[in-house]
């Protein structure tokens, strides 16, 4: 069972089905069957795929979305995976408040990487939302987008989280020697603490998720209890070669 369905795990969208979908039913609304999930991993339920023209379209387009009060995950289809990320918010009808993307407001990664991000919680009874996409101003490649908004549901009993990936002893070519680790399980723990002994060498903070959190999670850093950075996204595990890090430099003596 689990080798028949990798498949839909690895690429759980099948967007040229979607696309043959859209171009003879573009006003008609696409359903899914619903896939099981677990908390970290977006398992698709019923979506609308709205198709963008040209690159005229991209630098402000909206578009209206029926939901029935599921989480709700966006995806481009971009014209390259190196496009620069655009911005996604939305708005449900007598409300003041923009919804944006989280954890950060653009799609990020979603391009090269291929993987839905989730839109904040709406109201209980939401049947409506309005979305837009805004360029950054970044872009420079032209092309097509398309934007696949999904609905999710989370499962009944979420399975046991797989073991927190090892940090690797080096990254970066060598530059960075691992000195201590730690290591929580999500929701259950939200905290990590290190204790590392002041030598007077520069200190990087490697911070990453696994098991389906990346980058659906937010972080916060303190060194002895000063906020040094955030929010920002818990990045992918590292490898050898390298990885997201944060360069806390050197502390101040005595401390």
């Amino acid at each position: 069972m689990a080798d028949r369905s990798r498949p839909a795990f690895e690429r759980p969208i099948p967007w040229h089905a979607l696309r043959a979908g859209v171009r003879h039913k573009r006003r008609r609304r696409l359903s899914a069957v619903a896939v099981a999930g677990t908390v970290a991993v977006v398992a698709l339920a019923a979506g609308t795929v709205v198709g963008l023209g040209g690159p005229e379209e991209v630098e402000r387009a909206t578009f209206k979305v029926k939901v029935t009060g599921k989480p709700v995950a966006v995806l481009p289809d971009c014209p390259t995976p190196k496009a620069s990320p655009l911005y996604v918010s939305a708005r449900v009808p007598g409300l003041d408040k923009v919804f944006q993307l989280s954890p950060v407001p653009f799609l990020m990664n979603s391009c090269g990487r291929g993987t839905a991000v989730d839109m904040q919680l709406f109201p209980a009874g939401t049947r409506t939302m309005t979305c837009t996409v805004e360029d950054s101003g970044k872009n420079t490649n032209e092309g097509k987008w398309r934007f696949g908004v999904y609905e999710w549901t989370p499962p009944a009993t979420p399975r046991p989280p797989a073991p927190p990936v090892e940090p690797p002893a080096t990254i970066s070519a060598g530059s960075l020697h691992l000195v201590t680790k730690g290591s929580a399980t999500w929701p259950g723990t939200r905290e990590v603490t290190l204790i590392v002994p002041n030598r007077g060498r520069s200190v990087a903070l490697v911070i990453y998720c696994g098991d389906g959190l990346t980058e659906r999670l937010t972080t916060d850093v303190r060194v002895n209890g000063r906020v040094i950075k955030g929010p920002q996204g818990c990045s992918a595990p590292p490898t050898r070669r390298g990885g997201g890090y944060l360069d806390l430099g050197r502390q101040p003596r005595g401390e």
